[in-house]
């Protein structure tokens, strides 16, 4: 590999001029930035402080079955479904 020549080097050092003189303004710059807003709510510190009430719902309550069945009679099937006028 060889050295980069003197051409490529004064290229480089052109390109990282600005990147340098643009970091040198914007770095105290970024130190005035606002402080972010103050807690709001019971103190998480405070052993004292009032919470919410928990409770246990099970993730499985309303679970049904979806096994396969075997298939009913057709005819009690269709009975089930139909509308009441054709009873």
């Amino acid at each position: 590999m060889s050295t980069p020549s003197l051409a490529e080097r004064a290229a480089a050092l052109r390109l990282l001029g600005p990147a340098i003189a643009l970091l040198s303004v914007m770095l105290p710059i970024a130190g005035c930035a606002p402080l972010p807003p103050p807690f709001i709510g019971a103190d998480p510190i405070d052993s004292a402080s009032p919470v919410a009430l928990t409770s246990y719902r099970s993730g499985l309550s309303g679970y049904r079955s979806q096994r396969p069945v075997d298939p009913g009679s057709w005819i009690e099937q269709n009975q089930r479904v139909a509308p009441e006028n054709n009873r």
